[in-house]
């Protein structure tokens, strides 16, 4: 009986939250020893290791890659023109690390928190809608190749509604 009790709490603890206001993230800068620390891998990276690797247009390449791919995987927050914007400095990467640079991965990082309150405020602009579960959708769960969305309306039907459905009836 006392775990109902904690449930119940819980869930009206939570609840308002729901359907708070998302503040803008803060936009983060690269801090003095970040930028030290990315000198120093680079150095460990191409110096030190078993196997060095070059610190090179292709590594920056396979960095900057793998890095949206770990902040997008689903392909569901960058549009489109942000891939394209990101991958404008796709080679400058390994010269920006000795002058101890980090706008780019720090630029990137930002449009992504961005990317996710203006999610965040669509969902809960559907949750105040309230749903109508008459309806069929499909929802696409591997999208990792599907192409990036080319704009903000093909952005947002992405799986959110489903999404947000399945969470008003699953808390």
């Amino acid at each position: 009986m006392r775990i109902h009790y904690v449930f119940l709490g819980a869930f009206l603890a939570l609840a308002p939250s729901a359907y708070a206001e998302v503040a803008a993230p803060p936009v983060l800068k690269p801090l003095t020893r970040q930028a030290q620390a990315a000198e120093l891998s680079a150095q460990f990276l191409s110096r030190y290791s078993y196997k060095p690797v070059p610190l090179d247009d292709a590594l920056s390449g396979r960095v900057m890659d793998q890095f949206v791919k770990s902040l997008d995987p689903d392909r569901m927050l960058f549009l489109q023109a942000d891939i394209d914007k990101f991958m404008a400095d796709r080679g400058e990467i390994d010269d920006a690390i000795e002058p101890q640079d980090l706008k780019i991965p720090f630029a990137i990082f930002n449009a992504y928190q961005q990317r996710v309150v203006d999610r965040m405020t669509y969902a809960r602009s559907l949750l105040k809608q309230g749903f109508d579960f008459s309806g069929k959708e499909d929802y696409a769960v591997l999208r990792d190749k599907a192409p990036w969305p080319q704009s903000e309306a093909l952005r947002y039907p992405v799986g959110l509604s489903f999404k947000v459905s399945d969470y008003w009836l699953n808390p």
